[in-house]
Formats: C-alpha cells, sequence, structure tokens
C-alpha cells in the first residue's frame, strides 16, 4: 500500500522556488536537518536527489536516475484562500511539468511553469491576455565529469548556504540565460557565472528605459575542512554597456572584481558576499549565513564618490536532534538584516539601470530596508510525516528596489557640506512608517505517490503599519490556505547504454 506523508511547513513572506520542482518541500526540509546537500561545499543547490528520511518512497532513485533514460514528470493543482491572491482572485491554478533526458555525462532539463495569477501579477510582463500564462523557468544542457561540470542555459538557482534564498545572487527573479562552470576537489569548490540581459528586456530596469545591454558575472569559492568548517567568498557585478562587447575584465573568472572595481577599471554594481557553515563544537550544531556588502569602499570621504558601504546579513543556527527521540528533528533560528540603501545606485546609475535587478526583481534577496527573525521547530516522523511550527516577525521600511537615493545638492563655495540622503540609515525605532507584522504559522501537506498530494496552510498574523502607512496598532488578519495537486512520477524511459 501506498503510504501518505502528512507535511507540516512555514509560511510567512513567500521565497522563489528552488529547482521548480513540487518537491520542493520535502528537499527543503531534508537540507534543514543536514540529510542532505547538494554539491561538494553545500553552497550551491543543483539536483533533487534521495534522502532520509523518505528514501525512494519519495524520491526519485538515484541509481536509476545515474543511468541513461527520459523522465517526465506533470503536476496540476488548484489553491483557495480566504483572503485574495495577487490577481484578486480566491482561487488559482498552476501547471508544472519537468522533463529530463541523461545521456552518459549529458543532461538535458527543462522545466514549464504556468500560473493563472500571471494575468495580474505587474512583474509578469508578457503575454497576460490569454487562458494560461507561463514560463520555461529552466531550460539547460550540463556537462559533468569527475571534478566538475558545465552548464549553459536558462538557471534558476541560489548561491548560499540557505536552499531557499541568498542575498547575493538568489532564484527571487525571473530566470535568465547564463553560462556556468564548476571545478570542485575535496578541499574547495569554485564556480563562475556569466549572464546577459538584452536591452529588450533591461529596459525595465533603467528609469530612462533605454536599450542598453546589461550584463552580471559572478564567481564563488569555497574552501571546506573537512565536514565541520566550510568558509567561502562571492564576487558579482553587474554593469551595463550601450554598445560593444562586455568588459574582458569581468568575463575572466581569475579576477578579482573588488579590486577592478575599486580601482576604477571596470564600472558597475559590485556585491562582494561571504558565507559559511560551520559546525562549533557540536556535529548536531550548525551555524551558516551569509553577508553581502555593496559597493565595497575603502574611502567614502571623497567629494562625488561619498556612498557609504551597504550591507545585508543572513545568519542561521540549528540544533539537530537535540532530544533523544526516535524521529529526525531540528531547533532552528533565523535572522536577516537588509540595509536601506542596499542594491540600488545612485540617479546616473538608475538611468543607466545598474541597481541589482533582473526584470524589476532583486536579483539577491527580495527586499531591502528590512529585517526578518524565526524561530521554529521541525520535526520528521517514520517516513510518514513531517511537522513545524514557528513564530516569524518581518519589519519593511518604505524605501525599494527601485527607489532612488535621496541627493541634496547643497554645495558650499568650498565644494563642502554636501547632504546626502542615502547616507542616512536611522534605526526602526526612529521611524514612524515601518511594517511591522507578526506571524504564527502552522501548514499541512500529504502526499500519496505517484497520484496526488493535499494541504492547507494556517497563518496567524497581527500587521501594524500595513503598506508603511501609520495604523496607531496591530490588526489581525489570519489567512488559511488549502490546495490539491495530482501528479505522476513514473514515467521513465531507459535508453541505451
Amino acid at each position: 500500500m501506498k503510504k501518505v506523508f502528512v507535511i507540516l511547513v512555514a509560511c510567512g513572506i513567500s521565497q522563489a522556488a528552488q529547482l521548480e520542482n513540487w518537491r520542493l518541500p520535502y528537499y527543503d526540509a531534508a537540507a534543514r536537518m543536514a540529510l542532505l546537500e547538494s554539491s561538494p561545499s553545500g553552497m550551491f543547490w543543483d539536483n533533487l536527489e534521495s534522502s532520509a528520511p523518505w528514501g525512494n518512497r519519495l524520491w526519485p532513485d538515484s541509481s536509476r536516475l545515474a543511468l541513461n533514460h527520459w523522465h517526465f514528470e506533470p503536476s496540476y493543482g488548484a489553491s483557495f484562500s480566504n483572503l485574495p491572491y495577487i490577481d484578486g482572485k480566491k482561487l488559482y491554478w498552476y501547471l508544472d511539468a519537468l522533463n529530463e533526458i541523461r545521456f552518459r555525462n549529458l543532461l538535458v532539463r527543462q522545466t514549464l511553469d504556468v500560473d493563472s495569477r500571471y494575468s495580474q501579477d505587474p512583474l509578469y510582463f508578457w503575454k497576460q491576455d490569454r487562458g494560461a500564462a507561463g514560463r520555461i523557468e529552466e531550460a539547460y544542457a550540463q556537462l559533468d565529469w569527475n571534478w566538475g561540470m558545465f552548464r549553459f542555459g536558462r538557471l534558476k538557482r541560489n548561491w548560499g548556504p540557505f536552499i531557499d534564498r541568498s542575498l547575493i545572487l538568489s532564484a527571487h527573479p525571473h530566470t535568465y540565460d547564463a553560462t556556468e562552470l564548476q571545478f570542485h576537489s575535496s578541499l574547495f569548490e569554485f564556480r563562475h557565472l556569466f549572464a546577459a540581459f538584452p536591452y529588450a528586456k533591461s529596459g525595465l530596469d533603467t528609469d530612462t528605459e533605454s536599450r542598453t545591454n546589461r550584463y552580471l558575472t559572478a564567481h564563488s569559492l569555497n574552501i571546506m575542512l573537512g565536514s565541520w568548517v566550510t568558509v567561502g567568498v562571492t564576487e558579482t557585478v553587474l554593469f551595463p554597456r550601450a554598445d560593444g562587447f562586455p568588459d574582458l575584465q569581468y568575463l575572466n573568472p581569475f579576477s578579482v572584481y573588488t579590486v577592478t572595481n575599486t580601482n576604477g577599471e571596470g564600472s558597475g554594481n559590485l556585491m562582494l558576499g561571504l558565507q559559511w557553515k560551520v559546525h562549533p563544537f557540536l556535529k548536531e550544531v550548525e551555524l551558516l549565513g551569509q553577508i553581502n556588502f555593496d559597493d565595497f569602499q575603502v574611502d567614502n570621504e571623497k567629494i562625488g564618490d561619498q556612498e557609504p558601504m551597504h550591507w545585508g546579513g543572513d545568519f542561521g543556527v540549528r540544533w539537530i536532534d537535540p532530544v533523544p527521540v526516535k524521529w529526525n528533528h531540528v531547533v532552528s533560528a533565523e535572522y536577516t538584516r537588509m540595509s536601506r540603501w542596499i542594491y540600488t545606485v545612485n540617479n546616473a546609475g538608475a538611468d543607466r539601470g545598474e541597481r541589482y535587478l533582473y526584470n524589476r526583481k532583486s536579483l539577491g534577496y527580495e527586499f531591502n530596508d528590512g529585517d526578518r527573525m524565526e524561530v521554529s521547530g521541525l520535526v520528521a516522523g517514520d517516513d510518514h510525516w513531517l511537522a513545524e511550527l514557528g513564530v516569524i516577525s518581518t519589519r519593511k521600511g518604505p524605501t525599494g528596489l527601485r527607489t532612488r537615493w535621496s541627493e541634496h545638492e547643497a554645495y558650499s563655495e568650498t565644494g563642502e557640506n554636501r547632504t546626502l540622503g542615502y547616507r542616512d540609515e536611522p534605526p526602526f525605532s526612529d521611524r514612524d512608517s515601518i511594517e511591522h507584522s507578526i506571524d504564527i504559522f502552522l501548514e499541512g501537506r500529504a502526499y500519496v505517490r505517484d497520484f496526488a498530494e493535499a494541504g492547507f496552510r494556517v497563518s496567524n498574523c497581527w500587521i501594524k503599519n500595513k503598506d508603511n502607512a501609520p495604523t496607531g496598532g496591530y490588526a489581525y488578519e489570519p489567512r488559511v490556505e488549502f490546495f490539491l495537486a495530482v501528479h505522476f512520477s513514473d514515467f521513465f524511459v531507459p535508453l541505451p547504454e
């Protein structure tokens, strides 16, 4: 008899869907319990693989997927909520499909995402006047070898220790076409990515809607000291070019972008990130996180170049199996803090399209000018169920990813006494318009292999200053959501070896 899995996972601020596969909630839970990592360093999230505690009852058979094959998984579902979705309706439907072909060391993979909410989504810029609107979320070819891989096509990946988010390069924006190169050994993992944002789409990210080509380059080096310590550094640069070939020093995976950008050899919006996963004393305790520095500065006192170094931090601590019971479980606390002006640029940079955006969605974390703290406990039991209960506190200021810097041209005759609004970062306690929400969450998910899944989400939210409009107190906004989906996972055709 096929078993049923009941899943309880977090609600609150939604994070970007990783790998565009309906198994994501299960995959995320296994990773949080340190039962799964998707790359040698654990800082990149690539492929779905079998993992405890569910085994092959839930995951595809890894040994079978390693053989030459054609694999196809369709999924169709609908969701109903007591509060409207982004399209103003309380019911929406979606269709997902995964298609994968492997022949020896070559993998070709596509994922389709169709969603009825796209018809009213202001950040969906394609055909919205038809019965179905969707996107090819992933479409790439990947060549693997013993010490690395090369991937080309449409990608959706997080770079960092958290599966569902990243401050510096995340799966939050609409997907983009890029090349990605990886090398690794038992000591290190290195990645390099280069993407082009053509003017037809890049105009959405410039204040002048100019026909400017924009490019993203990124590389990351992570050092693994056994299974106890992983630390790494990531550099990215988003830079525009009105015409001509992009700067070769940014195409060079071995260049140090921080020096190149700071020294004026190249221009663009530089992000410097540090990430880590550390077991400080016990193997069961894990510290993980990421810090992002926007436009690393050596000296910010020079007239005309007085931007301070804005930053964001994402910190987590997890204690795996702290109680002597037979079920896998984890207790965790996570805190994210984003500067008021991170990812943004000055007026001239906004015209050129140097904000850290793609199609008006952040290439890193989904918002700036805010913070978020979550405390939760998660339990997985006997190959049947998983449960999570927790509290989320979120604060969000009015500054957005497309906010212009406040530049007040107040020079004296000597060129001094210039007041620059973007140098001001007042604490949340001194600002009257901060939106603050407290969410006690619970979600249930039941899964029958190869047939269907059903679930619900209950969110008890108290919100103050909603949409940054002062309200003087907290308003209770409960949300209850139900969903039902059908899928088929056993379409598998072996190919000749």
